[in-house]
């Protein structure tokens, strides 16, 4: 991905916050694992505007990029995301703003004591986002790639809300309640539901809200936030169109997550992309997302694949209604 942008003269971290990637095992030098890191941290901790992030990949001086983190990344408190690359549903994600946190965190993944390496992500917290009555929130869309690896981004998506009150409290950095959103962490909260059914909000809603709270910047979700989404997607395809079926699979087709936040700015930030997301049916609106979103992602690929043979066209067709929509339009 980095590769793709630079060839394009742009930032990769002007669509997702600045990312480390790194591999730890029970031999790992901390420090020297960390380089890159730690020394954007400890330049966040002395306060400068101006950062230049760091790729280890490199020997010369083009490693650095001439960068300014935006201000909603930084309000003073440097906090950090530590995440693993191959878990899902918030399993293993951390929020820290203090190195001794980190290093705790690094023994913690360390413990089963295996031999194998483990990837993990570190990725600078937003840290001044845009809050649902005072609570936390995350995108999450779907892109559908084809066995024609022709991309798909499905029109309707949904807000993932946190139950608690937004802080950034360096005492009590991780608190998942706060800090994550998946359904999975929120659940299991005395909070769950209180405010959403399943803690989910569709576009419609979000609109209002943005509608009721934010009237004087007259904010069009489709137009101002839905198309910088789609954007940052387009860009993150092309920049891996390559590898994702590099074997050439025939009939072969993945339906990815895409979660992104919105800061203060209204400025959609590219958080993750998940290979299997979660298609649990947590609330009535999430149900009737989901049932479309399927049948009509089969139209597009396990039909063409299969075509109905004569016996089973005449079958009436089932539908699955979303509101605003017609049930023969394909929302892919």
């Amino acid at each position: 991905m980095l590769q793709f942008f630079e060839e394009r003269n742009e930032n990769v971290f002007d669509y997702l916050p600045i990312t480390f990637c790194i591999e730890i095992s029970i031999n790992s030098n901390f420090k020297k694992e960390l380089k890159g890191f730690l020394k954007l941290y400890k330049l966040l901790e002395d306060y400068n505007e101006d950062i230049k992030p760091i790729n280890e990949n490199k020997e010369d001086n083009s490693q650095y990029i001439n960068y300014k983190l935006p201000g909603t990344h930084y309000v003073g408190q440097n906090f950090w995301l530590l995440k693993p690359t191959g878990l899902n549903r918030g399993r293993g994600v951390h929020v820290f703003n203090r190195l001794k946190q980190l290093r705790k965190h690094l023994l913690e993944y360390l413990k089963p004591k295996t031999t194998k390496p483990i990837s993990l992500v570190i990725q600078k917290y937003i840290e001044s986002p845009l809050l649902i009555q005072q609570r936390k929130f995350d995108i999450r869309v779907w892109v559908l790639v084809t066995q024609e690896m022709n991309c798909y981004f499905f029109k309707e998506g949904y807000l993932r809300t946190s139950s608690k009150k937004f802080i950034l409290d360096p005492n009590n950095s991780d608190n998942k309640f706060v800090h994550l959103t998946n359904n999975a962490i929120q659940m299991n909260g005395n909070e769950y539901g209180k405010y959403e059914d399943g803690n989910q909000m569709s576009f419609k809603e979000f609109q209002a809200y943005i509608n009721s709270c934010f009237s004087n910047k007259k904010i069009n979700i489709e137009r101002d936030i839905v198309s910088q989404i789609k954007n940052i997607i387009r860009k993150s395809y092309l920049s891996v169109r390559d590898k994702i079926n590099p074997e050439n699979r025939k009939c072969s087709f993945e339906i990815f997550g895409y979660d992104f936040m919105i800061d203060t700015e209204f400025i959609a930030w590219l958080i993750e992309i998940n290979s299997n997301p979660c298609l649990e049916e947590s609330s009535k609106f999430l149900t009737s997302l989901l049932n479309r979103m399927i049948d009509n992602a089969f139209e597009l690929t396990v039909d063409k694949m299969f075509p109905a043979t004569s016996q089973y066209k005449t079958l009436p067709k089932k539908c699955y209604p979303v509101e605003g929509y017609s049930d023969e339009t394909n929302l892919w």
